[in-house]
Parts: structure tokens; C-alpha cells; sequence
């Protein structure tokens, strides 16, 4: 049995410095010749998208009608729900109390018959940013890193009416929800430009939900 100099937070159990203590052993592993370096693992290559715009749907295509739902994981069902009745405005429409007291699963409507669930699970795994969800720095959500593990769910975005955006933005703030300034998302070499023009398919501000969750209102102009 090996002791990581550095790592023992982790096998203490304190989530918050996991990716520290991950950095630890992998260093400790490449220097003992236990681990390939970073740079000698293969490269992925980038998505080349004129070779994706070629591809066509099989012969019989599957019938789908948008999203159901989306369920994320909640540490205080109580807060949760007051948050995304109180703040959101969705109204609470199904709450199941699952067998042998193993949590609940609650619905939330959020339009056109999507809704936005939560599981609470008595023996949850702890918050894992910058893992499970985006990094909460206690910046707006913009300068936060957004980078999170592969086959996580980074973030959700609502659609909200056309020319709703600013309005919506400042009812949230008023009551009390932290938001990012509204960006435009646009198809310039930059990501982004200073106010909506042609180049702009979509704008949009970023808030995040009581565990961190990360959450987007979007104003969509064109695919």
C-alpha cells in the first residue's frame, strides 16, 4: 500500500478537492512509470462538420416529439421546490415517494409538456464541480468554467417567447437569482457579438439552481 503525498484528502472523502487529489495520483503514477503521459495518449481529432452535414437519417426514422423530461439530482427537496416554483414559476404537477423510503422524484412543468424533475436520494453521492456540473466559482455563470465530465449533463436551456428575454432577465433578479449578462450567440470565429445582428442565431443569459445546477434562458432567432 502506497501513500500519495497530497492525495489523503481524497481518500477521506471531501469531494471538493477530488480533481486536486486526481492531478496527485496521475502525477504520482506517470513518475513511477504506472501511467502513459497525457501526451502520449491518442488524440481525438476534431469533429470535421463537412463530413457530419453529409450524413442522412435510416430509412425509417423513429418518431420522437421533443423532450419529456429531464431529471437532475436534488440535496433539499424542500429548497429545490421553492426555488423552481418561487423563482422559475413552474408549477410542482407529480411528486412520487419511492419504495422503501429510497427518496422522491418530483415533476416540475416547464412547457409544451416538458417538465424538469429532481430525484433527492437519502444517500446521494456528494456535489462533484467541475465532474457532474460546471464549476460554481461564486461568479455569474458566464466566467464560470463550464467544462464538465464526459456523458454529464452540463446544462439545460428554456426557450422564452420572442422579445421576452430582457424582461425575463430582470424578473429573475428581482427575485433574487444571480444571472449573466445576456450574450449573443452568433457564427463568427469569436462565439459571440456585442449586440444581435445577422451573424446572431440565438441570445441568451445563464443562472444556476440551489446545488449548482446550470440553467439557461434562450432566445432563439434562427437554427
Amino acid at each position: 500500500l502506497h501513500t500519495i503525498r497530497g492525495a489523503s484528502h481524497y481518500y477521506f472523502g471531501q469531494p471538493a478537492q477530488l480533481a486536486e487529489a486526481v492531478q496527485t495520483c496521475t502525477a504520482w503514477l506517470q513518475q513511477e512509470g504506472l501511467w502513459a503521459a497525457a501526451a502520449e495518449l491518442p488524440e481525438v481529432p476534431p469533429l470535421c462538420l463537412e463530413e457530419m452535414q453529409g450524413l442522412a437519417a435510416p430509412a425509417t426514422r423513429l418518431e420522437l416529439r421533443g423532450i419529456n423530461h429531464l431529471a437532475l439530482v436534488s440535496s433539499d427537496m424542500c429548497r429545490t421546490t421553492r426555488f423552481v416554483v418561487e423563482k422559475l414559476g413552474m408549477p410542482l404537477i407529480k411528486t412520487i415517494e419511492l419504495a422503501n423510503g429510497g427518496g422522491q422524484h418530483f415533476f416540475f412543468d416547464s412547457g409544451n409538456g416538458c417538465c424538469l424533475a429532481y430525484f433527492w436520494w437519502p444517500n446521494a453521492p456528494p456535489p462533484a464541480p467541475g465532474v457532474a456540473a460546471p464549476v460554481d466559482n461564486s461568479k455569474i455563470a458566464s466566467e464560470a468554467d463550464t467544462h464538465t465530465a464526459i456523458g454529464s449533463m452540463n446544462h439545460v436551456a428554456w426557450a422564452v417567447p420572442p422579445g421576452q428575454l430582457k424582461e425575463y432577465r430582470r424578473t429573475l433578479r428581482k427575485r433574487g437569482v444571480e444571472c449573466s449578462p445576456i450574450l449573443h450567440h452568433a457564427d463568427v470565429p469569436e462565439g459571440y457579438k456585442g449586440k444581435p445582428d445577422d451573424t446572431v442565431t440565438f441570445s441568451s443569459f445563464y443562472f444556476r439552481g440551489p446545488d449548482g445546477e446550470y440553467f439557461e434562458f434562450t432566445e432563439q432567432y434562427r437554427p
